[in-house]
């Protein structure tokens, strides 16, 4: 009995750790509104500061670029089918798009909710109310659509009600627009809602649809 009581005090103490670190690192209070929707961001001004230009790469890289990038999402912990409620969260190191599983391509997961983290990414707004997306180069999912989305659990998921997984890192793009292709490149720096790349470069936009048909083809989305 004794061997038991410790076994479930380090379980409680392990959990209340576990939402601390959740609550702190995920859901962080910052001094702008943290919580919002797509549709009410996409009513702001909003910039870019993070694109994807034909610079970033080398030719060689270009050239393999598609088959390096559809060769590594078929080692990608979890993959699912979601389509996004349209809520996010954001703090000063992460941005987090909520969305509801579809179905799971890859791995195992109970889950009807989660939410999807991007690391290293932050959305801020300066004194003349104007919004900067930071650390992301693709762009949000759209509530209308649906996605595939790779991506890796949190360590902290088994003591909280709420599951973060991030985006899986290994992947220069962690989740596709499976509803339609992407059209629009970049024309100036502020946000668009037909985005789904942060490029100003049609060879790059050429490059990520031809990758997008590539993976599709992979976990037979299509």
């Amino acid at each position: 009995m004794k061997k038991n009581g410790i076994v479930l005090a380090i379980v409680m103490i392990a959990s209340i750790i576990g939402a601390y670190i959740f609550k702190n690192t995920f859901f962080e209070e910052t001094n702008i509104k943290n919580d919002t929707t797509i549709e009410a961001l996409q009513k702001e001004t909003v910039i870019i500061e993070n694109f994807l230009t034909e610079d970033d790469f080398s030719k060689e890289e270009l050239e393999t670029f598609v088959e390096r990038e559809s060769k590594t999402a078929l080692d990608s912990e979890y993959v699912f089918k979601v389509s996004p409620t349209g809520n996010l969260h954001f703090n000063n190191s992460v941005i987090m798009q909520e969305v509801l599983i579809e179905s799971v391509i890859v791995g195992t997961c109970n889950e009807e909710k989660i939410w999807i983290c991007c690391g290293g990414s932050t959305i801020v707004k300066n004194k003349d109310n104007i919004y900067s997306i930071a650390g992301l180069e693709y762009s949000f999912m759209q509530p209308e659509y649906e996605y595939l989305v790779f991506c890796i659990p949190t360590e902290v998921n088994p003591y909280t009600t709420e599951k973060v997984y991030y985006v899986d890192d290994n992947l220069w793009f962690s989740y596709y627009n499976i509803t339609k292709d992407s059209e629009k490149i970049m024309e100036s720096v502020y946000y668009e809602k037909e985005l789904e790349l942060y490029t100003n470069s049609n060879l790059l936009l050429g490059y990520f649809n031809e990758l997008k048909r590539k993976i599709f083809e992979q976990f037979e989305i299509l």
